[in-house]
Formats: C-alpha cells, sequence, structure tokens
C-alpha cells in the first residue's frame, strides 16, 4: 500500500512539473504540452520547444541579467544545448551579450530564447525600473517677475540614463543670492537682475539650471542722463538725453519716455531725432537741461552740462623762435602764461616735466638746457575735463653760426654744403588745373579727392563710459567731394592751408547689454559743409636729418551737423 501511494505521488509531481510554473522564469508552457518534463539529457536533434527562465523579475536600470536557455525534445526531455540568442522586446537601450541581457530604459520588456527557428512563444517578462537620481533639471513658472512676486520652480530628476526618477528629495538652490528669499519649492527677490535656479539631491552630480529673471518695478523717482555720459561735451555733438530713476528697491531703471526736452541759457542749441530727445550744443558753457515725464509732463527732471572741447590757452613769451647765440652757456629762458576760459588748469608739463601752476592758471619760467641743433621746446596743458592743448617753440643752437653778412648765396657760401631753392611757383603757381599738374598744391588736390579717407581711420574711433558700460564709437563710409589746397612760402617753412568740402561720416554708437536691455547700435551722420585747416609748417636740418614742426594751427568747422537715427 504504501509504495502505490508513493507511486502516485511521484506522478502528480511530474504532472505539476510538466506545467512549468516557476515563479522566477516569467514565462509558462505552452498549454498543449502536456508531457511530463525530464531533466536532460536532450535529443539536440529532435528539440521541439524552448523556454525562458530569469533570476529576477525587476531590474535596476543600467545592470545586467543573466538568462538561462532550456530545449525541450519530444521525449520530454529538458536542458541547456549549444546555439541559444536572446531577443529582447522592445530593445531600445538594450545590450545582449551571449546571455547576459543589460537595460537602460526604464520600462516593460520581454526576454525571449532562440534556438534557430524556435522562439519561445511565452518569453519573461522585466520590469526594469529607473535607477538613483545623477541629474536634475529646474524650471521657474513664471520665468519673469517683479521685486517680491514669487516664482514656483519645478525640479526633475533622472538617472544616469535619463530615465525619470520620481519621489526623491530636492532643494532649490539660486544664484547670485543677495535678496533672493527661498521658501521650499518658490522663490522671489527684490534686485533685478538674472539668476540660476538648480536643483540640488543626493547623487545628483549635473543640475541644468533654469534662468529667472527679476524685472525693476515701477519707478519712484525721475532723473536724466546723457549719452555720451562724460565730463564734458563736444560743440555741435548729438547729445543723447534719457530719463533714468530707480523703483521702490533702488533698482535703476533707464529709458524712461520723456518729452518737451530744453535747455538754458536759450538760442545755442538745436534739439534733433524724431522725439526731439537728442540735443546739440553750438557754443561753449554750462548749461541746465530739463525735461518732462511722458507720462506725467507736471513732473520734471534737470541735470548739469558742460560744453567745453577747448584746452588752456598757451602764450610763450620767450625765447623767440629762431637762433639761439652761440657759444657759451647752452640753455635759454622759456617763458609764457597758460589760462583757461571754463575750467582750471588741472596739468601743465614742460618738456615733459610736470610744472606747478595755479588751478586758475598763471605765468611759468624755466630754465632750458640747449643741444646742437634744433632744440623742440613744448609746453603742454590740460583742463579739468581733459581737453588738452600744446604749444611749442623752436630754437638752433650751435657753439658756432656762419655770419652770411649780408645775406647772399654768391658771397658766403659754404663749403662741403647743399643749397636747394624751391620757388613759389614749384610749391604753388596759383591756378590748380587738374589737367595740368605742374605745382605741389595742385597735385595734392587731386590726391585728397581720390583719396580713401575710410581706410585711414582706425576703430573705434573713440570710447567712453555710458550707462550700459564701455560704449563704442564707430565711423564708416568717410568721404569729400573735393580739397582746396593753399601753399605760400613763408620764412623758415610753408603757410599751409586744407579746405575739405562736403565731408560726409556714418557713425555708429556700440552700446554694450545691460540688465534686461540688449546691445544696441545708434546710428547717425556727421556732415560738415567745409573743414579747414590752417597751419605753418615750420622746416629745419638737425643733423642730416629733415625737422617739421607744425605751428599757428587753426582748424574751423563751417556748417556741422550730427544726426543719430
Amino acid at each position: 500500500m504504501i509504495r502505490r501511494i508513493a507511486s502516485v505521488l511521484c506522478t502528480l509531481l511530474l504532472l505539476v512539473g510538466a506545467c512549468g510554473d516557476d515563479s522566477n522564469s516569467g514565462s509558462s508552457q505552452d498549454p498543449v504540452t502536456t508531457h511530463p518534463v525530464t531533466p536532460g539529457p536532450v535529443n539536440v536533434d529532435d528539440i521541439v520547444s524552448v523556454e525562458t527562465l530569469l533570476p529576477v523579475t525587476e531590474l535596476i536600470a543600467g545592470d545586467s541579467v543573466n538568462v538561462t536557455c532550456l530545449a525541450n525534445d519530444s521525449e520530454g526531455h529538458q536542458g541547456p544545448v549549444e546555439g541559444f540568442v536572446v531577443e529582447v522586446t522592445p530593445n531600445d537601450g538594450v545590450t545582449v551579450s551571449a546571455l547576459s541581457v543589460q537595460c537602460t530604459l526604464a520600462g516593460e520588456v520581454s526576454v525571449a530564447c532562440v534556438l534557430g527557428e524556435l522562439t519561445d512563444t511565452t518569453p519573461a517578462s522585466l520590469n526594469v525600473l529607473a535607477g538613483p537620481p545623477a541629474v536634475s533639471s529646474a524650471s521657474v513658472t513664471p520665468n519673469t517677475t517683479l521685486p517680491e512676486e514669487t516664482a514656483t520652480v519645478d525640479c526633475e530628476l533622472q538617472d544616469a540614463y535619463g530615465n525619470r526618477v520620481e519621489d526623491a528629495d530636492t532643494t532649490v538652490e539660486v544664484a547670485p543670492t543677495p535678496s533672493i528669499v527661498i521658501d521650499g519649492k518658490t522663490v522671489s527677490g527684490t534686485a533685478m537682475g538674472e539668476y540660476e535656479v538648480t536643483c540640488a539631491g543626493a547623487g545628483v552630480e549635473s543640475a541644468i539650471a533654469a534662468t529667472w529673471t527679476i524685472e525693476a518695478g515701477p519707478a519712484v523717482t525721475f532723473g536724466l542722463t546723457t549719452i555720451p555720459d562724460t565730463p564734458a561735451h563736444k560743440v555741435n555733438s548729438g547729445i543723447q538725453v534719457i530719463g533714468v530713476g530707480e523703483d521702490a528697491w533702488e533698482n535703476p531703471i533707464t529709458g524712461i519716455p520723456i518729452v518737451n526736452v530744453t535747455a538754458t541759457p536759450e538760442g545755442t542749441y538745436t534739439l534733433l531725432g524724431e522725439n526731439g530727445t537728442t540735443i546739440s550744443f553750438s557754443e561753449e558753457g554750462f548749461y541746465t537741461l530739463t525735461a518732462d515725464l511722458e507720462a506725467d509732463t507736471a513732473k520734471s527732471a534737470s541735470i548739469e552740462l558742460v560744453v567745453d572741447q577747448t584746452g588752456p590757452t598757451i602764450t610763450i613769451t620767450s625765447p623767440e623762435r629762431g637762433l639761439a647765440p652761440a657759444g657759451g652757456d647752452p640753455t635759454v629762458t622759456l617763458s609764457g602764461n597758460v589760462a583757461d576760459n571754463m575750467g582750471t588748469i588741472a596739468l601743465l608739463t614742460i618738456m615733459g616735466e610736470p610744472h606747478s601752476v595755479p588751478a586758475e592758471g598763471g605765468d611759468f619760467t624755466l630754465e632750458v638746457p640747449l643741444v646742437y641743433g634744433v632744440n623742440i621746446l613744448d609746453v603742454v596743458a590740460e583742463d579739468q575735463w581733459g581737453n588738452e592743448r600744446t604749444a611749442a617753440r623752436s630754437v638752433l643752437w650751435s657753439d658756432e653760426h656762419y655770419a652770411l653778412s649780408p645775406a647772399s648765396f654768391e658771397s658766403d657760401a659754404v663749403t662741403k654744403a647743399l643749397i636747394v631753392d624751391i620757388g613759389q611757383q614749384l610749391i604753388d603757381d596759383g591756378d590748380h588745373d587738374p589737367e595740368n599738374l605742374n605745382d605741389l598744391a595742385t597735385i595734392m588736390e587731386v590726391v585728397m579727392a581720390g583719396l580713401d579717407l575710410s581706410g585711414l581711420v582706425e576703430n573705434p574711433l573713440t570710447d567712453f563710459s555710458c550707462i550700459a558700460g564701455d560704449c563704442e564709437v564707430h565711423a564708416t563710409n568717410i568721404a569729400i567731394d573735393s580739397a582746396d589746397v593753399s601753399l605760400q612760402l613763408i620764412e623758415g617753412g610753408l603757410d599751409i592751408t586744407l579746405a575739405l568740402n562736403n565731408f560726409t561720416m556714418d557713425l555708429e554708437i556700440l552700446t554694450p547689454a545691460v540688465s534686461i536691455f540688449p546691445a544696441q547700435v545708434l546710428t547717425g551722420i556727421f556732415t560738415v559743409d567745409q573743414i579747414t585747416v590752417d597751419l605753418d609748417a615750420l622746416l629745419s636740418m638737425e643733423n642730416g636729418e629733415l625737422i617739421v614742426e607744425a605751428d599757428n594751427i587753426a582748424v574751423d568747422f563751417k556748417n556741422t551737423s550730427i544726426l543719430l537715427f
């Protein structure tokens, strides 16, 4: 009786094994297979089905799992054989190496063993889970707020393979930090500017930041400034007037709309531009500029302006230009005075060395040593606004001079010397016919008319401090219609007069980005009916080299205008 019961139990166990119910396999045998399975050896020439077994049902992204593939023959034998491959569906982010499977994308996949034309019809299921947080990505809503307004931060976490990670703790961080308040997942602040918002958390190695901008609030103060913002402006230059102010949190505001720009004293300025907010002064002086707030013309603001482009006046009273006494002590007394029409004397240098002088100007005197040949005695003065002027005096000194008395080339010739006599007719005969280039003045006119003036200018033309930072002025398309040249021989040199007719120059003012305002390019045009330059070019020789000194320089601009668009 015991043997019969044991036989029945064994049969039942075999039948249960034939069902293929294995908690680790994730697959089940084809329902039509009812024959009991007996572990190997398997007849490799009589394999009728295959099975897939996995040791786990869940896998962390990036990990690998080893797959067990078994073959069944028609006699019910089951076991491993050579030649198995593994198929995974879907296969995005899946790497199969022999019977090892690595998955990097979260989700449900099916794993099936394949042997030749046989594929497991009941593949094992594998649930791929996201790994630990590795990357955070922040977003801010709204991404632009006013002072003290709050914004909400959303933190999205991903593992190293881009799978979204849920239910992980994060902390909001903002840089820079002054004025910023962080309350959980909300942020607020009072200082205008752009901020980087990130999410920090355990294991996060890379944080992708969101940009959050705080804009200035409504202006509570109103004032004026200018572009360019310089201590002293040039005559006939375009000065852009801009409304500025602060909000209740002391954030600076630029570009406040203004109207009704005026200046006192009157009669020396012109308003330019479509809105009349660019002003140009035709005379030097101290001015008070006033404008009204466009939104409320009952409110106005003023600013003091200085228009001064002239350097201090330097007068050299001694020595006279020419020969110093020969022999003896080679020194000369350099004397003169300096004064400024509007400001004070900020700096005076004589022969490159600073020299003390009262702020209001005054006399100067200095003993200057001389050397053989031509001595250039130069004096440079600068006013409080940086306007500079130079004066110079040339003195010849030698231990001996030829008498040249009476002054005659024939009777006072110097041995081993060369005399070149250049007459007025060669320099300028007064008949400037471009078809007959028979004097230097006519040649200069033809050359000047065809000269590429733009190529002679190095940009930026100048730079200056402005509201946005360092602004630059660029000049392009410089041209003239014609040039008039007059050259007249004078004692010791030439009197040169050069007139440039219908001078035009395109301007570009480049302002950098500031706060929420992008970089801008202001365009304009500078025109002059005629620019006249008059000077004396004094010629001398020193140690066999030609020395040219400019004296009595005068520059005149006729009908100058600057238009900004």
